[in-house]
């Protein structure tokens, strides 16, 4: 019995592969009809279920809006649970530079941390264990970008969905080179830009994940 025509075996397999992955984000956010317009707002007393029900939604709000956020505080209780987090724009803060005596030694830096007021502050009580915003200070000092979706580092990073993904294909057809998981993961992932340089980061990443925990089941 001959063996199927390589390449013809090939697509099938790419297509069972992206048939059985289906995307589905893993926080589904909650959000109102305006949101489902395209504006997404943040409210003092808006309550989410988790913390990375936030996050997602900042994600969305920050993109719509042209900026990036981060962590900057968090308080946790004697049960080391979460109850209160403050996340800014990643232009906050006063960049401090740290001046050494011989001013030879001296380097003239630029920074991003600019004094931005944005910033939110999220509570989580043990007597409802309902997150909610308490404090949203909407100002920022820059100028926001309608490209932060491409330029934002925050933006091109994969996710834990996708670098699975780009192993289940390697699995798969260990000689993929990265122009077909391009096409692949912009297939299954439409919304999300991908940036080449860090498709070839996630899959060096990805392989050397999976030399480690080859290493790690010869060593048991």
């Amino acid at each position: 019995m001959s063996s199927p025509n390589p390449p013809v075996f090939l697509e099938h397999k790419l297509d069972e592969l992206y048939e059985s992955n289906v995307y589905e984000p893993e926080y589904v956010v909650n959000i109102t009809e305006d949101e489902e317009n395209g504006n997404l707002s943040l409210q003092v007393g808006q309550t989410f279920e988790t913390f990375e029900e936030v996050e997602a939604f900042l994600a969305q709000y920050c993109e719509q809006n042209g900026f990036e956020y981060r962590k900057r505080r968090v308080e946790y209780d004697d049960d080391n649970i979460i109850r209160k987090r403050t996340y800014e724009c990643t232009k906050a803060s006063q960049y401090q530079p740290k001046k050494d005596k011989d001013p030879e030694k001296h380097r003239n830096r630029s920074s991003g941390s600019i004094g931005c007021q944005w910033h939110l502050n999220v509570t989580c009580p043990k007597s409802t264990n309902i997150i909610r915003i308490t404090k949203v200070v909407d100002e920022h000092n820059h100028p926001l970008s309608s490209n932060i979706k491409i330029h934002g580092p925050q933006f091109r990073q994969f996710s834990k969905e996708m670098k699975s993904d780009i192993l289940e294909y390697l699995s798969a057809v260990p000689t993929m080179g990265a122009r077909t998981l391009y096409g692949l993961l912009s297939k299954k992932y439409p919304d999300i830009y991908i940036h080449r340089k860090n498709l070839y980061n996630a899959i060096q990443e990805v392989k050397r994940s999976a030399r480690l925990q080859e290493k790690d089941d010869a060593q048991n």
